[in-house]
């Protein structure tokens, strides 16, 4: 038999459903690419060459195969740091369904009016070192661009006027 790495992969971002609805980072992390050893997962996903090919992977995993975060430890503390800021606010909601292997992300429900179809958004990202981007809302035909955020403080200090959007 020959292994087959990137049905691996898909075996190994495959969540198994949270035992009650997902209310956190925390609740979600249920895969094998969570719970395994970290070298472990990250010898998998170069062995795949993950990053070059953008296998479907939460956005912690790039960062740290590129040596640019500690730990995914580091990571979680990050997602669930984020999680408590932004559900301490009125309004903002957890959204635990993404794609498979891919991160969650929070949405801003007054945000979500007429003429928009989609609300301003907060995603974690590895495309830069602050880790945290804001989608504004906006329509399907006119997508918005991801505004980058230098850390978690930067986002705070920015929840005013992004809740104002």
């Amino acid at each position: 038999m020959e292994p087959l790495p990137h049905l691996e992969w898909s075996l190994a971002t495959e969540s198994s459903p949270p035992t009650g609805e997902a209310a956190s980072p925390e609740s979600t992390r249920r895969s094998w690419i969570h719970r395994a050893p970290e070298t472990r997962v990250l010898t998998l996903f170069r062995q795949l060459d993950g990053t070059a090919s953008r296998l479907p992977a939460p956005w912690w995993l790039t960062a740290l195969d590129r040596g640019e975060l500690p730990s995914r430890a580091a990571a979680f503390s990050l997602e669930d740091a984020l999680h408590a800021l932004l559900t301490s606010r009125p309004g903002w909601a957890f959204v635990p369904w993404a794609a498979p292997g891919e991160a969650v992300y929070w949405e801003y429900g007054p945000s979500d009016r007429t003429p928009m179809t989609m609300p301003t958004t907060v995603v974690l990202t590895d495309r830069h070192p602050g880790w945290v981007s804001v989608v504004p809302a906006h329509t399907d035909t006119a997508p918005a661009r991801p505004v980058p955020m230098r850390s978690m403080a930067e986002l705070e200090r920015a929840l005013p006027r992004v809740e104002a959007w």
